[in-house]
């Protein structure tokens, strides 16, 4: 199967197993109905696939903290009945405040760098662009020491499994 790539940054649809719809340049794809485009107002479709340009996204929550003067920017990815994800840019220096887990949790670092400090541990881990991460049990926050696109996925409330 092939991805659909349009550089809009709006997400393309198409049945699993199907075609994808072709794109020519930069000619999006247009939106299942009723659909605006943003990716936080995506809902899970049972037989779909939903494509997002990821360095699209990056400089689009750049764009939103940048206009806003705060320090991070978030943006739900999919919040179905179980599995949420959440993109999170910070910039250099920027730091996501002290905070507990969501439930069973894993941080995707698709950009940069940042510390993962646990609080209360006072242990601190180290993640670059391509680590996966289990979140643990415990008071945490986050720093960025270069700017960061992170993808966090939970499960709310889901009973933490996470490796020893």
């Amino acid at each position: 199967m092939s991805l659909v790539r349009s550089g809009t940054g709006r997400p393309r649809t198409f049945a699993v197993g199907a075609a994808p719809p072709r794109v020519i340049g930069a000619t999006p794809v247009a939106p299942p109905a009723g659909h605006t485009g943003k990716p936080d107002q995506i809902s899970p479709t049972k037989g779909t696939m939903t494509l997002i340009s990821l360095p699209t996204l990056h400089e689009e929550l750049r764009a939103e903290a940048e206009a806003a003067g705060t320090p991070l920017a978030r943006r739900h990815i999919t919040a179905g009945a179980r599995l949420q994800q959440l993109a999170i840019w910070l910039p250099a220096g920027g730091v996501l405040p002290e905070h507990g887990n969501p439930g069973e949790a894993r941080l995707h670092i698709l950009s940069g760098q940042v510390r993962f400090i646990e609080i209360g541990a006072e242990r601190t881990h180290t993640l670059v662009a391509g680590d996966l991460f289990a979140v643990p049990d415990a008071l945490h926050r986050v720093e960025a020491d270069t700017e960061s696109l992170l993808l966090l996925s939970f499960v709310p409330g889901a009973e933490l499994h996470t490796p020893a």
